[in-house]
């Protein structure tokens, strides 16, 4: 029967030190980051059709690549023959880092009987 609004659990509670998930994770296992890096770094043999398309606007280019290599150049591509705006900051982002997104506000935040007011104060118009 689903919960409502305002009812507890009435599942089991876990004394101090005992897991929820006794098994944990298996032995051996690999998280997500580490089997990403792998495929990044598997060396992968562009098709040849594809490579002469590739080739006419990367003249360097090799036709043996990493993935993450042939990632980068598929959106150079995107971002250089469409006009991708998305590939052209995926490129940008990951070369210099995305823009700290900042919010200047003045204004006075207060806690009181576990409520949080934030006041803020617009800047005069002079």
């Amino acid at each position: 029967m689903p919960f409502k609004k305002g009812e507890k659990s009435k599942g089991k509670t876990f004394e101090p030190g005992e897991s929820g998930n006794p098994s944990g994770r298996p032995a051996g296992s690999k998280n997500r980051a580490t089997v990403a890096k792998k495929i990044l770094e598997m060396e992968w043999l562009i098709p040849e059709k594809i490579f002469q398309k590739i080739k006419e606007i990367f003249p360097g280019i090799e036709q043996k690549m990493c993935v993450e290599d042939i990632i980068y150049i598929t959106q150079a591509h995107k971002a250089i023959k469409r006009g991708d705006h998305q590939a052209a900051k995926f490129i940008i982002d990951s070369r210099y880092g995305a823009p700290k997104q900042e919010i200047d506000m003045v204004g006075e935040i207060k806690i009181t009987d576990h409520k949080i007011t934030i006041e803020v104060i617009e800047p005069n118009d002079e």
